[in-house]
């Protein structure tokens, strides 16, 4: 009983190993040795002024949402931000 407990325990470790060290080593090498990336990269332009949306039509049928014929939800929850 003792051996599979250590062999669990092991296992268990190893793969908190397997994702705690990558995240370890970018921490690590992000604050402490002072590496951070050359820069940033925008591509494209905002349009000025911001153009508004075309009004949409959302219908609901049989439990699912709809706009413009397309499925842009699948609970009434997810439409109070439209």
């Amino acid at each position: 009983m003792n051996t599979v407990r250590t062999r669990n325990l092991r296992t268990i470790g190893a793969l908190a190993a397997l994702f705690l060290m990558p995240l370890a080593l970018s921490f690590w090498m992000y604050y402490g040795v002072g590496w951070h990336p050359a820069g940033r990269t925008n591509h494209g332009e905002l349009l000025q002024p911001a153009l508004p949306l075309p009004h949409a039509e959302v219908l609901e049928v049989n439990g699912r949402w709809y706009t413009s014929g397309r499925a842009v939800a699948t609970q009434p929850a997810a439409m109070h931000c439209m």
